[in-house]
């Protein structure tokens, strides 16, 4: 979290966003979550998070969710592969509003649970890897 938002989003001009696939148990890392938030808000870079949980493993949200609340994005639990392209669909709702001005929610919300509903659908267009 800390090198993406650090190396690779601060060279970038302008508002960004990241959005990490996790289960939330950090493996090892070798600084802290307060330094990944300082980066992010150094960065001015929006940070969301999909919880992947599964029954059979452990999650943890603490950490991610504090991730998210700092830095303007949320959290977003996905129980179930099938419910992925709706959380992208939240994401992508909630970036359009915050690009356009408009404040989003902020905070956590369950995939397939009682999450916000956002009337907003936005086509994005996605070119490989390396493509200028």
């Amino acid at each position: 979290m800390y090198v993406a938002s650090n190396e690779v989003m601060s060279k970038q001009v302008g508002r960004k966003a990241l959005i990490f696939l996790t289960d939330g148990e950090d493996e090892g890392s070798r600084l802290k979550l307060k330094d990944a938030i300082e980066a992010a808000q150094k960065a001015d870079t929006i940070c969301y998070v999909l919880l992947l949980s599964d029954p059979q493993f452990r999650s943890n949200p603490g950490d991610m969710r504090e991730l998210a609340e700092q830095t303007g994005g949320r959290l977003i639990s996905v129980n179930r592969p099938e419910k992925m392209g709706e959380a992208f669909d939240q994401i992508q709702a909630q970036i359009s509003l915050t690009f356009a001005g408009i404040k989003p929610v902020t905070g956590e919300a369950g995939i397939g649970e009682d999450g916000p509903n956002i009337p907003i659908k936005q086509h994005t267009r996605t070119r490989p890897i390396g493509a200028g």
